[in-house]
């Protein structure tokens, strides 16, 4: 959610913290979160001269960040805890990553139609989102995404040289069965923004987005679905 930009930003700021060189780390040469290579092509896209991620400013940090991280996984139209955990997947491993996870963990949850997973938050990926908040499925679906995410870490070959961090960044400092309010990690704090007040409502349509949604085709089914949705919120008869 919108409202919640600042918060995450500060967390993910304290997640990637500063100028980061690690060896065995495959994004190279990283500071404020951001790698060198996207900060080359941001600042290139901006028409400014090119220069080491060493000295990226906090503002194009955090530009870059919204640009490139939040932006894609539509983190101003996800509910408040999905937000977080989204767009941190994303910044750690790619939004399209991150966003494929998302979709396997809905279907894992029953969404109907099954999502194809192919890495695209659209309209059926939002209409999925919305059913589990009106099941009241969001917290079983932030728990079940991160641990699909920190089983994903394993599977990558730098696991033993950053398990630690890692586990901590995703699962916090208490790997517990569920998500634990008062522990650091992304699940825990998803969890608790979840919890921190109502769902309803705060997910909506991305109106003129340029990506395509995440099926060839949005049913006129669905899209009937979502236009009485959009007018619960906005206002205007429910027919």
């Amino acid at each position: 959610m919108l409202k919640n930009r600042n918060t995450v930003m500060r967390w993910v700021g304290l997640s990637e913290g500063g100028l980061v060189d690690h060896p065995h780390d495959t994004g190279g040469r990283t500071n404020r979160g951001i790698t060198q290579r996207v900060y080359t092509a941001w600042l290139r896209q901006k028409r400014r001269d090119d220069r080491a991620v060493d000295h990226i400013t906090k503002d194009e940090a955090e530009a870059i960040l919204i640009e490139q991280y939040f932006a894609p996984v539509q983190f101003d139209l996800l509910p408040s805890g999905l937000d977080y955990s989204a767009v941190d997947y994303g910044i750690n491993s790619g939004t399209g990553k991150a966003v494929k996870d998302l979709q396997r963990t809905l279907n894992g949850l029953g969404a109907s139609p099954p999502l194809r997973a192919d890495g695209g938050l659209g309209l059926l990926t939002l209409e999925a989102i919305s059913d589990a908040v009106d099941r009241g499925d969001m917290v079983e679906l932030i728990e079940a995404y991160n641990r699909r995410r920190w089983a994903f870490m394993k599977t990558i070959r730098s696991w033993p040289h950053f398990k630690d961090g890692w586990t901590t960044r995703v699962m916090g400092n208490k790997p517990d069965p569920r998500g634990t309010v008062d522990d650091v990690g992304v699940i825990d704090r998803s969890v608790a923004m979840a919890l921190g007040g109502s769902l309803k409502g705060s997910v909506t349509a991305s109106v003129g987005r340029a990506e395509e949604p995440d099926e060839a085709e949005a049913t006129p089914a669905a899209l009937g679905k979502l236009t009485r949705f959009l007018r619960l919120i906005f206002g205007g008869p429910a027919a």
